[in-house]
C-alpha cells in the first residue's frame, strides 16, 4: 500500500521470491480492505504469483470500484488463470476453464464505463471461440469503433464466427454509416479474404449483394478483394454465381458520377481495380481526363496499374 511506486514493487517482488504461502491470507484480506486500488491490483498479481488466485478473487475484483482493478482482474482472466487451469484441464477455451458466474460477468463487462477494462476485455475474448464472445466483441466494437486500438484488439481476438460478426455489424444502420464502422468492416472483410474460410465469404458476398448503402459496401468489397489476393484468390473465383455483377456496375457509375462525394466515387474507382481491364479499363480512363480532381486521377491510375494491360 505504499505511496512510492519501488516500495509497491519491491514488496511484490520479495513475495513472489520468498513463495510463503503464509502471505496468502494477508494478501487475501488486502484485496478485500484496502483503499487502495494500486494495492488491491498488487495483491491480485501477488496472489497469482504464488498461485493461490482462484476465480473468486478474480470475480470480487471484477466487480471493484476502481476500473484499474476491473482492468488487471480482466487481463488476470484471460492469461494466468487460464496458464494454471490447463494444467489439471484438456481444455484450452477459456469458457470450459472459466464457472459460469465468472464467464457471465466476463461478458457482462462489455459495457463497462472503462474504455480501459473494454479494451483489455477485447484481448481476453480473444482466449474463447465460444459463440457468446463473439457476441461480447461485437458489442465492444459497436462503442468503440472510432478507436483504432480498439479495432485491432477486436480483430485480433476474432477467429471464428467472422462471417456471422460481419452479417451482423452491416445489419447495424448507425454502425455502418459511422466512419470508424465502415473502416472496422472494411479491415474485418480483410482478415475474411485472408482467412478464405468459404462459409464467411459465402455471408460478406450475401451482405454484398442485398445492401443498398455505398457507404460501406465499396470498402468491404476492396477488403475482401485485398484479403482474398493475400490468400491466393480473387472475388471472381470465388463469386461464381456473379453475387457482386451488380455492385461493380454500380461502381462504374458512381466512379464517373461528378455529383457524387468525391471519397466516395474514389472508393469505387479502388473497387474496380480489383476487376479487369476489360471490365473497368474504359470508365478509369475516362478518369485521367483534365476535367476530374487530381484525388480522382490519382485513384485511377493507380487503379490501372493493377492491370498487365
Amino acid at each position: 500500500e505504499h505511496p512510492n511506486g519501488w516500495h509497491r514493487d519491491t514488496a511484490a517482488r520479495l513475495l513472489y521470491e520468498r513463495q510463503d504461502r503464509s502471505a496468502v491470507p494477508l494478501l487475501e484480506k488486502l484485496l478485500r480492505d484496502s483503499t487502495s486500488p494500486l494495492a488491491r491490483m498488487h495483491a491480485l498479481y501477488a496472489l497469482d504469483g504464488l498461485d493461490a488466485l482462484t476465480q473468486t478473487h478474480l470475480l470480487n475484483s471484477m466487480n471493484d470500484r476502481d476500473a484499474l482493478v476491473r482492468e488487471h482482474a480482466v487481463r488476470l482472466v484471460g492469461d494466468s488463470l487460464r496458464r494454471f487451469h490447463t494444467r489439471k484441464a484438456e481444455s484450452t477455451d477459456l469458457k470450459a476453464i472459466l464457472n459460469p458466474v465468472l464467464w457471465k460477468k466476463l461478458l457482462e463487462m462489455a459495457s463497462d464505463m472503462s474504455v480501459r477494462v473494454r479494451y483489455q476485455l477485447a484481448f481476453t475474448l480473444g482466449e474463447s471461440d465460444d459463440a457468446s464472445g463473439i457476441k461480447a466483441l461485437a458489442e465492444i466494437i459497436r462503442r468503440d469503433a472510432d478507436d483504432r486500438w480498439m479495432r485491432a484488439a477486436v480483430l485480433n481476438s476474432s477467429k471464428d464466427g467472422l462471417g456471422e460478426m460481419f452479417e451482423r455489424l452491416a445489419g447495424d444502420a448507425r454502425f455502418r454509416s459511422s466512419p470508424g464502422g465502415q473502416e472496422f468492416l472494411r479491415q474485418l472483410a480483410g482478415v475474411i479474404g485472408t482467412k478464405n474460410d468459404p462459409t464467411d465469404i459465402r455471408a460478406v458476398l450475401n451482405v454484398l449483394a442485398t445492401s443498398a448503402d455505398s457507404n460501406f459496401l465499396f470498402p468491404s468489397a476492396r477488403g475482401l478483394g485485398d484479403g482474398l489476393h493475400n490468400a491466393g484468390t480473387s472475388l471472381l473465383k470465388v463469386d461464381p454465381e456473379g453475387k457482386l455483377k451488380s455492385l461493380f456496375a454500380r461502381a462504374q457509375t458512381t466512379a464517373g458520377d461528378r455529383k457524387v462525394p468525391e471519397k466516395t466515387r474514389i472508393e469505387a474507382v479502388q473497387l474496380l481495380a480489383l476487376t479487369s481491364f476489360d471490365e473497368g479499363g474504359e470508365i478509369l480512363s475516362s478518369l485521367l481526363g483534365p476535367g476530374q480532381s487530381e484525388a480522382i486521377q490519382l485513384a485511377a491510375v493507380a487503379a490501372l496499374a493493377k492491370f498487365s494491360d
